[in-house]
């Protein structure tokens, strides 16, 4: 009868498999931090353009043609 083969323990390959799902989640929070802050740079941008837009309509309507003005 042949010796059985040795079986790794359960215990360290449950311990590696923690170690790299803990890994894992810590890049995952990383990534998700940046894209975050991404996010309210972007917003922070577009609300940044809608206000400056806002403020320059009454120079933009200032330089229109009187005639074009009228019109619409």
């Amino acid at each position: 009868m042949p010796a059985p083969k040795p079986r790794a323990t359960p215990g360290r390959e449950d311990d590696a498999l923690v170690r790299v799902l803990e890994a894992s989640i810590e890049i995952l929070k990383t990534e998700n931090e940046i894209l975050r802050r991404r996010l309210a740079a972007a917003e922070t941008w577009a609300a940044q353009a809608v206000i400056t837009r806002r403020l320059d309509q009454p120079v933009a309507e200032a330089r229109r043609p009187w005639s074009r003005r009228l019109v619409g």
